[in-house]
C-alpha cells in the first residue's frame, strides 16, 4: 500500500500552519492543553515521531477516496 496511516501530537500553531487545506486527515482531536491529536493518510510521517498505526475500516475508506482524488 502507497499510503500509510499515522498518528501523533501537534501543536494548534503547527496544525494551522501545515494541515489546513489538507485532505488526507482522518481525524483531530484537540486536547485542551494547545495540542491536537491527529491521524493522517500519507506515504511518510510528517513530523519526526508520529506513529505508523494499523489501518482500520474507516482509514480504508478515506484511503480510497485519497487516492482517487490524486
Amino acid at each position: 500500500m502507497p499510503f500509510k496511516v499515522w498518528q501523533g501530537r501537534i501543536t494548534k500553531e503547527q496544525f494551522q500552519l501545515y494541515f489546513t487545506t489538507d485532505r488526507s486527515i482522518i481525524e483531530f482531536r484537540e486536547l485542551g492543553d494547545g495540542m491536537m491529536t491527529l491521524r493522517i493518510v500519507a506515504a511518510e510521517a510528517p513530523f519526526y515521531g508520529w506513529d505508523e498505526v494499523p489501518p482500520t475500516m474507516e482509514d480504508a475508506y478515506f484511503i480510497r477516496k485519497f487516492t482517487r482524488s490524486k
